[in-house]
């Protein structure tokens, strides 16, 4: 995760498979977060599984992703679908949703593909 001075927005990097959001938090939230964390790349913290859903054969987990040292520093849910194959659970796919109505969250597409 690396914040864009110039832009107010986040750039997260999935070491996965190299997907790229922008999330853009608001102002307040902002002006809270420690600047020392916002003058260099971070890792992202991924809570444990918070949430758990089982509809039409898919399960779909919900995580917390937040960067620093304090949860207060929260940047997105990591929503993880899976489908049941074979005697386990195989994951189908993940993406990232906003914490609240303040934040902006947009997968950015790779133009070079």
């Amino acid at each position: 995760m690396t914040f864009h001075s110039a832009s107010n927005d986040f750039m997260m990097v999935s070491n996965k498979d190299s997907r790229r959001w922008k999330i853009e938090l608001a102002t307040d939230t902002l002006k809270e977060l420690n600047s020392n964390l916002l003058n260099k790349t971070n890792l992202v913290n991924i809570d444990p599984i918070s949430s758990v859903d089982v509809h039409d054969n898919m399960l779909t987990t919900k995580r917390l992703m937040w960067f620093g040292n304090v949860h207060l520093n929260s940047l997105a849910v990591l929503v993880t679908t899976y489908q049941f194959e074979v005697h386990k659970w195989v994951i189908q796919d993940y993406d990232l949703e906003a914490i609240d109505e303040g934040t902006i969250i947009i997968e950015v597409e790779d133009t070079t593909k």
